[in-house]
């Protein structure tokens, strides 16, 4: 069942088996055997193979093209190394800019049941307690460096009716079918065996593999080779598969594009390091350069008085004076300025600004397009969550409700799901005069109840989902009032504040008349 493999799958293998080892650290970074730290032809022992005549006699030595015996230099340069995992540090931030504000998901029927199966469904996505917004936050990394990652809907085997999603990386999906149109007619999923006991030696090599094959009928789960496991079918009515893209391929269906772009930049920068490493130890410490006497014993002779090294420093003997020989270190500059290049290259690509930039003299508008690119690259990686969010939604009414009856009920909740399209921080004071200005263009209850909506939003953006729902349902109840709707109140509120003024001034005249008419009794009695 695993020979057969899409031939796109045959030809992205190794470039995402290298993102995942760029995103991670793992793979040649960490194991000797498959390095990708490149050796100088001289520093393996077996650099160059001898080649005899037909008496066996030595001709030449040429170039060895699979040399094998690590010279103790390389094998010193191997421990040496650090990989410097920027790219990871590149998808957090990414990541921390696309995820600052959540989705925008309102019913217009009003506020959602607590036990709703999309409630149920956005509080434990996974069947493991996992949020369906933490969810797709976690799986944005991967997808960010294998360029897209799969998604499966599957149903929680004690309630057939609660749709859960299972995450699958590229690596892990072989083949798939489509139809004339280019949907996804078919998938299959490669999945590990789970342990039944601790007893059983776990290694990279002894992982069994399972393949699970999906279509809009049902499942099939089969041993590698083929052996049926189970079975079974589903009420989606659609492949219930789907593919997260961090950025698309134009003329790649379902192979999407790193945000990490070429791997080998990041082992090109790995390797400079190394041999910077070794340069700063090789050339950091002086040498001493002992003259030869005119005496017998030459450099054996002063070997055996001072030896081979002076402290940290070794020690040179040739014929001239005694003296200390520093190391030139212009080629250790020169590596620090393509690695800087290097770096910059690799910000640049993933559209975020580096701090050497921030060092150099901008203009304001240039900064202001610079960050205009980046909010228009994350309004991109938004729109790509909010198409799964909205796919995977409809599979979970379809879950619950059947999909005869699944499009009726999601009528009825009128649903709208909306990603963020702006990425920063806002100015509370500018914003709340927007959307004070925006209400009085006066759009319509619907747009501005709309607005209203946002803007308790942005004012509380950190407020639990079913608060939040709440809030929207008293807006809702609550209708804006129009700009006449204003004015009339206002002239309404002001003719009452008349009316109580001069009712209190009436009363305060009757007052005084009181106690004229009570003096002059008081004057007649007298």
């Amino acid at each position: 069942m695993l020979g057969v493999t899409h031939p796109l799958y045959l030809r992205y293998r190794d470039i995402w088996t290298k993102l995942l080892d760029v995103f991670e650290g793992g793979g040649g970074f960490i194991d000797d055997s498959k390095p990708y730290l490149i050796a100088h032809p001289r520093e393996w022992l077996d650099h160059s193979t001898p080649v005899y005549d037909a008496n066996n006699i030595l001709l030449r030595y040429e170039v060895n093209p699979n040399p094998k015996q690590p010279s103790p230099k390389l094998q010193e340069r191997r421990r040496l190394a650090r990989y410097e995992n920027i790219a990871a540090t590149l998808i957090e931030q990414l990541q921390g800019l696309l995820f600052r504000m959540k989705p925008e998901r309102t019913s217009g029927a009003g506020q959602l049941d607590m036990n709703s199966p999309l409630m149920q469904f956005w509080r434990n996505a996974d069947g493991l307690g996992s949020a369906w917004d933490d969810l797709l936050q976690e799986a944005w990394g991967p997808c960010a460096a294998f360029g897209h990652l799969w998604g499966y809907v599957d149903v929680m085997p004690d309630d057939p009716r609660r749709a859960v999603v299972r995450w699958y990386t590229p690596i892990d999906v072989p083949d798939w079918l489509v139809d004339e149109q280019g949907a996804l007619r078919s998938v299959k999923f490669l999945e590990a065996v789970p342990r039944e006991t601790y007893q059983k030696t776990l290694t990279a090599s002894s992982i069994e593999i399972r393949v699970r094959e999906v279509n809009a009928e049902g499942w099939i789960l089969r041993t590698r080779n083929g052996k049926v496991i189970s079975q079974g079918t589903h009420d989606f009515g659609v492949v219930p598969a789907f593919v997260l893209y961090a950025k698309r391929r134009a003329l790649t269906p379902f192979i999407g594009r790193s945000v990490l772009g070429d791997p080998q930049l990041y082992i090109d920068l790995y390797n400079c390091i190394s041999e910077v490493r070794e340069l700063l130890r090789k050339q950091t410490f002086t040498i001493l350069n002992v003259p030869i006497g005119d005496g017998p014993g030459g450099v054996q002779r002063e070997q055996q008085l001072i030896g081979q090294q002076s402290g940290t420093g070794n020690v040179l003997f040739t014929t001239n004076s005694a003296q200390m020989l520093s190391p030139d270190n212009s080629n250790v500059t020169s590596y620090h300025e393509h690695m800087d290049r290097l770096t910059r290259i690799i910000y640049r690509l993933a559209v975020l600004p580096w701090e050497g930039d921030s060092r150099a003299a901008e203009s304001a508008e240039s900064r202001k397009v610079k960050r205009q690119d980046l909010d228009a690259v994350l309004a991109a990686y938004a729109d790509e969550l909010q198409r799964v969010d909205q796919f995977v939604t409809d599979l979970v009414y379809r879950a619950y409700y059947g999909q005869d009856a699944a499009e009726q009920w999601r009528d009825r909740d009128q649903l709208t799901i909306r990603w963020p399209d702006t990425f920063d921080a806002p100015d509370l004071t500018a914003v709340t005069k927007q959307f004070a200005e925006a209400l009085a263009l006066e759009l319509g209850p619907t747009a501005s109840g709309e607005i209203r909506k946002r803007a308790a939003r942005l004012v509380l953006p950190d407020t639990d989902e079913a608060v939040m729902d709440a809030i929207d349902a008293d807006i809702t109840a609550s209708p804006t009032q129009t700009l006449q709707d204003r004015r009339l109140a206002s002239i309404e509120a002001l003719t009452q504040r008349l009316a109580q003024d001069v009712a209190a001034e009436q009363a305060d005249e009757d007052d005084s008349d009181d106690d004229m008419t009570d003096e002059d009794n008081g004057n007649n009695a007298a």
